[in-house]
């Protein structure tokens, strides 16, 4: 028996495939990366001011995760393969309808060290691949 919940699914499933998009949802897989001389706190909680017409914007880091020891909230480096952690500052993403364009310029706006080694690598939820965006 096909419930109203699993009709749903297999419509919106079905739409996709056959490249009728219903836009209720528009996923941006996202990466920044910046250099390693930049105030890392810093430059994340610039980051995190952009608005995205409302919906949110917050990053992760792919190097670090927060510890809470009831006094502090702590930082320590995870491991994910190969024989090192990683050595530069990388924040990952996924943001339904993000204002990319909005995005780009609020990153520009920043007051990096060097714009030249800040990219935002992206990925439209239509995309086969990712895009690399340099800032300046």
């Amino acid at each position: 028996m096909v419930t109203p919940a699993k009709a749903n699914y297999i419509t919106c499933f079905s739409n996709n495939v056959s490249g009728n998009h219903n836009k209720m949802s528009e996923v941006t897989n996202l990466i920044i990366s910046f250099s390693i001389i930049e105030d890392e706190k810093g430059r994340v909680s610039d980051l995190d001011l952009f608005f995205n017409n409302g919906r949110g914007f917050k990053v992760a880091s792919a190097d670090f995760e927060s510890v809470n020891d009831n006094k502090n909230e702590l930082y320590k480096k995870r491991w994910y393969g190969g024989s090192k952690v990683l050595e530069t500052p990388l924040y990952v993403g996924a943001y339904n309808h993000l204002d990319l364009d909005g995005l780009i310029e609020h990153v520009k706006d920043i007051d990096w060290i060097e714009p030249a080694n800040v990219q935002l690598i992206v990925k439209s939820q239509d995309s086969d691949k990712f895009e690399i965006i340099e800032i300046k």
